[in-house]
């Protein structure tokens, strides 16, 4: 006859928070999308992890291997890196869960920032992956913007994986992780090419 083992009730209650603590962290890391509630503008820090690899410079297999405790959140809203040469990968988790496709706008590393690397994955799998900085030529670059812009698209009820590769070369790197619907953000670059302008024009003026 097989022996049954029993589990205590203090077993039991440390087995519940185990899952209630790993439910928590598959959360976090994850930005869900509900019907009639996309906003113009959305910032991702508190669903996004970070590790700072210094100067491996890792393959997204490599990366994917890392052990989850070795990532870190991000503290705040366009989170400042300092001056560094380190590469560092970012990651979140995107989750459609309305029934209809939409695309929006990721906005992320200063124009400055030499390399930023966009990998999407869907069910760990690489679906797409999107190449910017300001050492590659405008016309290798995914959007061509003075920011360093991808474009994301999801299907209804879709969810999708993304790990971000950035490096400067000793530059400041500060991180704006922000989502955008595409008038807010063809908006807000009409506004800034009337200022860049405007600025130009009344250098010009100075100058003769």
């Amino acid at each position: 006859m097989q022996k049954t083992t029993k589990i205590s009730p203090s077993s039991k209650a440390y087995l519940l928070c185990l899952f209630f603590l790993f439910s928590i962290q598959s959360i976090s890391s994850q930005y869900i999308f509900k019907e009639n509630s996309i906003p113009k503008r959305i910032s991702i820090h508190n669903q996004t992890e970070f590790i700072d690899v210094k100067d491996k410079n890792l393959t997204l297999e490599e990366v994917l291997k890392i052990s989850d405790d070795e990532f870190k959140d991000i503290p705040n809203e366009n989170y400042d890196f300092g001056f560094t040469n380190s590469h560092i990968w970012l990651r979140f988790e995107l989750k459609n869960e309305t029934d209809d496709s939409f695309s929006l706008y990721f906005e992320t590393a200063r124009p400055i920032t030499d390399y930023a690397i966009l990998y999407v994955l869907k069910d760990g799998k690489l679906v797409t992956k999107y190449i910017s900085g300001d050492a590659v030529p405008y016309n290798q670059r995914s959007f061509d913007l003075r920011k360093t812009i991808f474009k994301i698209r999801l299907t209804p009820n879709e969810t999708k994986q993304f790990y971000l590769h950035v490096k400067s070369d000793g530059e400041m790197l500060s991180m704006p992780l922000l989502l955008r619907k595409s008038e807010n953000l063809l908006a807000e670059n009409d506004f800034e090419q009337f200022i860049f302008a405007f600025c130009f024009q009344q250098k010009l003026v100075k100058t003769f």
